[in-house]
């Protein structure tokens, strides 16, 4: 599966699409969440439609890390 350009995932009717299926994204596609000055890093959803996304954290590497964190959180939520 291919990434999609950056999603604004509170642009009208996202976060809806992305709960009710209509909208599938894999962990890592770029997104932001109303800002633009940086993207943010989606990591999934929780079967009760929580989404996760890692936030810029001041630098790339945390970014990165923190990215990494919420995969493992969800991974284990999933189990």
């Amino acid at each position: 599966m291919r990434y999609l350009p950056t999603i604004n995932l509170w642009a009208p009717g996202m976060i809806t699409a992305l709960q009710n299926g209509q909208l599938k994204l894999q962990p890592g596609q770029w997104v932001t969440c109303g800002r633009t000055d940086h993207k943010s890093r989606y990591a999934g959803i929780t079967p009760g439609g929580t989404i996760y996304a890692a936030h810029w954290q001041g630098n790339g590497a945390d970014t990165r890390k923190r990215f990494h964190t919420l995969l493992e959180a969800l991974g284990n939520q999933r189990k």
